[in-house]
């Protein structure tokens, strides 16, 4: 195991965050996490509320975010039947989801009491574990959820117990095998305060087995509007690694790591996914 020292890109100003890794599982943590559950919850249902223009929480970019995100739900569903998205957060997924013919429900422990909306979805203030054990839906969404969680195996077999047995569950996360991740070195803008967890696409794929889930569909690109990715990195600039070599001599070892640790993930698959969507089978 390894421990470093990063930069929260969610707090003002930026905090020092410890992250340990575990270089065996492909995995990485929090070494302490920043903030309880019920500061957590308080903390998303301010933000939420505030609805900050330019921020993850301003409505308009969560909305183009969930068009994408469900476009691509639509590419794997044969048909729109019932729908529940975990961490529904102001229900963007919902909204969108209940627009396009979805019978949708969503949880979210900081939703601001029960929520439904003209479109016909509907969001639960709550967690998995305040489902009825025989409430069951043709698709699980959990979107930028599962890194919020001190266990994401408890997560993902909560949300198996909820998936029909012809349906799917469809998970998001930041990719901590990304070369992007590589490149942003702890500045990454993924190392958050409120993210306990940082998951590779291989350990990943461990816990949703674990978790009784078969049949993966990787998504190729990243789910956000304006940003770029394909499945596999094509590799460092050999001109720019120069430029860089020659610009601050002295950082020649770190440089050096660095630049191997890019050439390692040429190698990987879905190193270019900075952001990765897998939808399983149950």
């Amino acid at each position: 195991m390894s421990k470093s020292t990063v930069m929260a890109s969610d707090t003002d100003p930026p905090q020092p965050l410890g992250i340990v890794e575990c270089r065996r599982c492909a995995v990485a943590w929090q070494q302490r996490p920043w903030r309880t559950f019920a500061t957590t919850v308080k903390y998303f249902s301010d933000r939420y509320a505030s609805q900050e223009a330019g921020t993850y929480f301003d409505p308009a970019r969560r909305a183009a975010v969930a068009a994408l995100e469900m476009d691509w739900v639509e590419t794997i569903a044969t048909v729109r039947g019932t729908l529940l998205d975990v961490g529904a957060g102001d229900g963007c997924i919902v909204r969108e989801a209940a627009k396009r013919g979805w019978i949708a429900t969503g949880i979210e422990p900081a939703a601001v009491g029960g929520d439904t909306f003209s479109e016909g979805g509907r969001v639960i203030r709550g967690t998995l574990h305040d489902l009825p054990p025989g409430a069951v839906f043709d698709v699980v969404t959990l979107f930028d959820v599962i890194e919020h969680v001190d266990d994401g195996l408890d997560l993902l077999s909560g949300a198996r117990s909820h998936v029909a047995d012809s349906g799917f569950v469809v998970v998001e996360t930041g990719n901590y095998g990304s070369a992007a991740r590589i490149q942003a070195g702890p500045a990454w803008w993924c190392y958050q305060a409120e993210h306990r967890w940082y998951y590779t696409p291989e350990r990943l794929l461990d816990i949703l087995r674990l978790a009784g889930f078969h049949q993966f569909h990787f998504c190729p690109r990243v789910l956000r509007p304006g940003w770029s990715g394909c499945p596999r990195y094509a590799g460092p600039s050999h001109v720019r690694q120069l430029a860089r070599f020659l610009k601050r001599p002295w950082r020649a070892l770190p440089e050096s790591k660095r630049y191997l640790a890019l050439r390692a993930a040429m190698r990987r698959e879905y190193s270019g996914i900075e952001i990765m969507t897998i939808a399983a089978r149950p």
